[in-house]
């Protein structure tokens, strides 16, 4: 709790991370979601099934509608999964799923202020 009551204190994010090998903490310490997707059960290597990343798009839509912020990076990309899992995410929140080269910041899901979706 100190640690949550430090980071909260100086604005600084939790990584919120997912993998088999390191405890995950849900912790919001500020006014944005910092989210890290290592894979399971091999760090970074394995795909997230559908339902884990269902999961995840439940945890992420009540982030989103309390207003918070989220930036989610997928980092199992050893066997490349991590491009994958990202368009399956977006698809399950509703989120317009861009094509390569095209930047997804801004696109798809509500932020602070906007009503894209």
């Amino acid at each position: 709790e100190e640690i949550y009551r430090l980071l909260r204190r100086y604005g600084v994010a939790l990584c919120l991370s997912d993998s088999a090998r390191y405890p995950r903490h849900d912790i919001l310490t500020t006014d944005f979601a910092y989210c890290r997707l290592h894979g399971r059960p091999e760090l970074f290597a394995s795909p997230y099934s559908e339902a884990d990343l269902e999961r995840e798009a439940r945890q992420l839509q009540t982030y989103f509608d309390a207003g918070v912020d989220v930036y989610v990076y997928f980092n199992n990309t050893k066997a490349g999964h991590a491009i994958d899992n990202a368009r399956t995410l977006l698809a399950l929140l509703g989120c317009h799923t861009p094509t390569p080269g095209e930047p997804v910041r801004n696109r798809g899901w509500k932020q602070r202020g906007h009503n894209k979706r």
